[in-house]
């Protein structure tokens, strides 16, 4: 008797919400991706202005990417991270307090 096992990828994106947040020194976010892809995160300020680039590269399928923000450079207030994927784009707010 012979037993497959099979993992299950994800059939589609998945983020969690940036954690803790608020925060004040670093948050964590994490992306799982149903296949091989290249994953951009940025953050912006409320005027829509980049303020930096967190990761670049490619995520393998199923992988969870955990990716963490240091703010230690970055003054109160609201902010926005972008997570831009081949096939996705989802933005989430955060909030920096010291």
């Amino acid at each position: 008797n012979v037993t497959e096992e099979s993992e299950e990828q994800p059939s589609e994106f998945a983020v969690t919400s940036a954690y803790p947040n608020p925060f004040s020194e670093h948050t964590t976010i994490s992306v799982t991706v149903p296949r091989a892809q290249y994953l951009r995160v940025e953050i912006y300020d409320l005027l829509g202005r980049k303020v930096r680039s967190v990761f670049e590269g490619t995520v393998s399928a199923g992988e969870n990417k955990r990716i963490i923000l240091e703010a230690d450079d970055l003054p109160s207030g609201r902010y926005y991270y972008r997570i831009t994927g081949d096939d996705f784009t989802i933005s989430r707010q955060i909030t920096r307090v010291q």
